[in-house]
């Protein structure tokens, strides 16, 4: 646990950057994150077509169409996009090294959408040159 999470009255709000979709907000007592008006429609998308069964390709192109981009106006890549559906604060949750813990933000996603998405992630692996494994034709020369 990070010593800002450590510092935090209360393991449900939210330290450090806000995921996309959502902003920080900090006043004088306390630091929370909301909803981003421009990026959270996006997101909400890019849930609703994954638990459909869609591709993570596609979905990137059809997110990437409608106009879709990070803070720093770049286009999202394909592992920037599975790390953002496997994210639990899409679903209202805080997590602390390996707990979970209610978070005090409103969830872009229900539970069972974003239990549904990383089911169906479960079932995408990464496809090789996106990761870093190198595609290997013969089992017998890279057993594993």
């Amino acid at each position: 646990m990070s010593a800002a999470a450590r510092r935090t009255k209360r393991p449900s709000e939210f330290i450090g950057r806000a995921p996309l979709g959502y902003r920080n907000v900090r006043t004088v007592k306390t630091t929370y994150i909301e909803l981003d008006k421009v990026a959270s429609p996006f997101v909400r998308e890019a849930f609703k077509l994954a638990s459909r069964g869609i591709s993570l390709t596609r979905v990137l192109a059809i997110i990437t169409a409608k106009g879709l981009k990070t803070r720093t106006g770049r286009s999202l890549d394909p592992s920037a996009l599975r790390k953002l559906l496997s994210n639990p604060v899409y679903s209202g949750v805080i997590r602390y090294g390996e707990a979970l813990f209610p978070g005090t933000h409103p969830p872009l996603v229900s539970k069972d959408e974003f239990q549904r998405v990383q089911a169906w992630l479960g079932d995408q692996p990464p496809k090789a040159g996106n990761c870093g494994i190198q595609p290997s034709l013969n089992q017998e020369q890279n057993p594993g």
